[in-house]
C-alpha cells in the first residue's frame, strides 16, 4: 500500500478491540492493515450541509412568527382565530416543502459516496 508515513492513534471500546484482535489472528494481518482496509472499503456519505443550514433557517422562520403570534395574542388579550389558521397552514406547507427536499437530497446523497 505504499508508504505509510502517518500516525493515527485509534481509540476503540473492549468490543471492539476483541473483534479487531481476533480478526488479526484468523487472518494473520496486522490490525493496522485490517484498519486501514475497513475504512478504505467503507461507504462514508457526506454531511449534507446545505440542508443543515436550510432547516435552521426556515424553522427560525417559524419560531419568528409563532412569536409574533404569541405577542399579539399577549397584547390584545386574544387572538383571532382565523389569521392564525392560515398563517399555521402556510407554516405546514412551508415545512412539507422543507421536508420533501430533505428527502430527495438525501436519497441523492445515498448513491454519492466519499473518495
Amino acid at each position: 500500500m505504499g508508504n505509510k508515513n502517518h500516525y493515527v492513534p485509534v481509540r476503540l471500546n473492549d468490543k471492539e478491540f476483541r473483534r479487531l484482535n481476533h480478526l488479526a489472528k484468523i487472518s494473520g494481518v496486522s490490525r493496522s492493515e485490517i484498519i486501514r482496509k475497513g475504512f478504505m472499503d467503507a461507504k462514508i456519505y457526506e454531511t449534507p450541509k446545505i440542508i443543515d443550514s436550510e432547516i435552521k433557517y426556515q424553522l427560525a422562520k417559524i419560531g419568528n412568527n409563532l412569536n409574533q403570534i404569541a405577542k399579539v395574542g399577549n397584547q390584545s388579550g386574544s387572538i383571532q382565530f382565523q389569521p392564525f389558521l392560515i398563517e399555521f397552514e402556510n407554516l405546514k406547507r412551508k415545512v412539507g416543502e422543507a421536508i420533501g427536499s430533505i428527502e430527495n437530497q438525501s436519497k441523492e446523497l445515498e448513491l454519492k459516496t466519499v473518495d
